[in-house]
Order: structure tokens, then sequence, then C-alpha cells
């Protein structure tokens, strides 16, 4: 059931150690994580240039470290794989750089981040990847391995996923009263939108019976009655959308430091959404208009 295993000390999620570094007269904060070579291939971090580390490699043991996207730019480097650091009194060579990514909850700023090469004797997590349908079973595999191996220790597993549980749960709670507000605001819209189109058709009620009785199709009744509203809508919808873009992009960024801009496909399945809304809010309204019985209406005049 394994796929990767790799380990650390300290690891994304559970322990992220903070520390300086320096660069000739230059200091920077940081967060470390002293790991195994294939750390990166465990927990899928992506790397964007350079390589990783070489186990068999003392310069790598002893000189370079891999680095974030947000350290080069933070250091200001434009090509971070030809910069060194100082870090526990040593120069470092950067010989990679990875992608961003989230260490910490999803509110934070992504700092720089360094990755440097670590003996296993200082290793105090053990990462194994799997397939998610392998997970359970291979959980009670390594229990039974860890029995023989520190029957005096416990046990303590822990899903990535899990580590970030409460990252997502938060996120998804954001999720929710955002949706909630604006299905609020499609029922108040929906609302107000029906009463004021009823009201109109009840005014021109007579207009549309004298229309009937001069020849008018429904058709005709249909084009009138929502000729008005046809053109409101679609300025409406014109001036909203781009407007909805920005606002919904900028309360985003007041959320999230680091997020994805939103696309368009949200705003398409907003206006199919709205569009049915009203096509059926004022779907009654237009067949009222169209059978609507000269006898009746104009019964006094």
């Amino acid at each position: 059931e394994v796929k990767q295993v790799a380990g650390s000390k300290g690891h994304i999620g559970r322990s992220n150690t903070y520390t300086n570094v320096e660069q000739l007269e230059a200091k920077m904060g940081t967060f470390v994580y002293k790991i195994s070579p294939d750390y990166f291939d465990a927990m899928r971090i992506r790397l964007k240039e350079g390589r990783v580390f070489n186990q068999n490699s003392t310069t790598d043991q002893e000189n370079a470290i891999v680095i974030n996207e947000k350290f080069a730019a933070k250091m200001g480097w434009d090509d971070p794989l030809s910069e060194w650091i100082t870090y526990d009194s040593s120069r470092r060579e950067v010989i990679g750089v990875v992608e961003d990514f989230h260490y910490n909850m999803f509110y934070d700023d992504i700092d720089p981040v360094m990755f440097k090469l670590e003996d296993q004797k200082a290793y105090d997590y053990f990462i194994v990847q799997a397939d998610q349908q392998s997970l359970q079973q291979l959980q009670s595999h390594l229990e039974e391995a860890w029995l023989v191996v520190a029957p005096n220790d416990p046990f303590l597993p822990k899903f990535q996923s899990d580590v970030f549980d409460s990252f997502f749960v938060e996120n998804r709670a954001n999720v929710i009263i955002i949706s909630v507000i604006a299905g609020i605001a499609i029922i108040l819209t929906a609302l107000g939108l029906f009463g004021l189109f009823a009201f109109n058709i009840r005014k021109k009620l007579k207009e549309f019976s004298v229309r009937k009785v001069l020849g008018a199709r429904p058709l005709d009744i249909i084009k009138i009655a929502s000729k008005e509203y046809f053109w409101v809508i679609i300025i409406s919808m014109v001036l909203g959308m781009p407007a909805g873009y920005l606002l919904i992009n900028q309360l985003i960024h007041s959320i999230y430091p680091n997020p994805s801009e939103a696309g368009l496909l949200p705003f398409v399945v907003s206006l199919m959404i709205v569009m049915v809304t009203i096509t059926l809010t004022i779907a009654g309204q237009i067949m009222r208009a169209t059978r609507v019985n000269p006898a009746e209406t104009l019964r006094s005049e």
C-alpha cells in the first residue's frame, strides 16, 4: 500500500519552526523544515526550478537549501539559484525553488520557507503516502510494525487531511455564510420583482383587454407586458456583473491574503440562476395578462 515515505524534523501544519537567516547585512525571518530528500514527493510539494536534495551528497547535507517562491521574492532575488544565505553560521547555496504552499491557516500570509537536508537520527515525523482507499489498512499495518519497533511509545497517527481539517472547516463556514446571504438576496429580489410586476399588470389589464378586442395576439400582449422590464433587467445585469466581479474579488482578498482570482464560471452560473428566478417569478403574471377576459375587465366602461 505504501507509495512514498519520508522523514522530517518539523512538519507542515503540525510543527512550524521559525528562524532567521542572513545575507551580508540583510536579515530575514523564515520557517525551516529539516527533511529527507523524499519529503517533497511525499507531501506533493511542486518544484518550480532547480533540484531537490541528494541523500548521498555531503555538499547538500552541509551547504544546500531549497526555498519557496516567497523566500526569493522577499529577498529580492531575480535568479535565486545563484544566491546564498548564512544559516547556523554556515553558508548555504540555493539549489531549488518550490511553489508556495499553505502550511498554516488560510487567513495567514504565506511567509518565506526553506528546507534543509537533515540526518535521519534527528527526525521526529515519519510521513507515509498511500492511495485513499488503502489508508485504513495501511494504518493497521503501521501500528503492528510500531509495536515491534517501539513497544513502549504510543502510536500517534494523523492523516494530513485531519491536520488541515480546522482550516477547511472555517473555509466551508465562510462559503455557507456567503451562500445564505446570496440566497436571501435572490429571494428578496424575486419578491420585489413579483410585487412590482403584478401591480403594473393589474394597472394595464384594461389596456390589454382593449388590445385583445382590437385583435392583439397573446405574443403581442407578452411583448408589451415585458418590454419595460426586459431593458431594466438587461441594464442591471450589464452594470451588476462587473461590479459583482470586482466586489467579490475584494471580499475574497479581504479574507484570504493569497487567493486565486474568481473565474467567470461562478458569475455565469449566478446569471443563469437569476434568469431562471426572474422567468419563474414573472411567468405567471404574463400568462394572466394573455388570458385576460375583456368582458370582465371592461364591464364597467
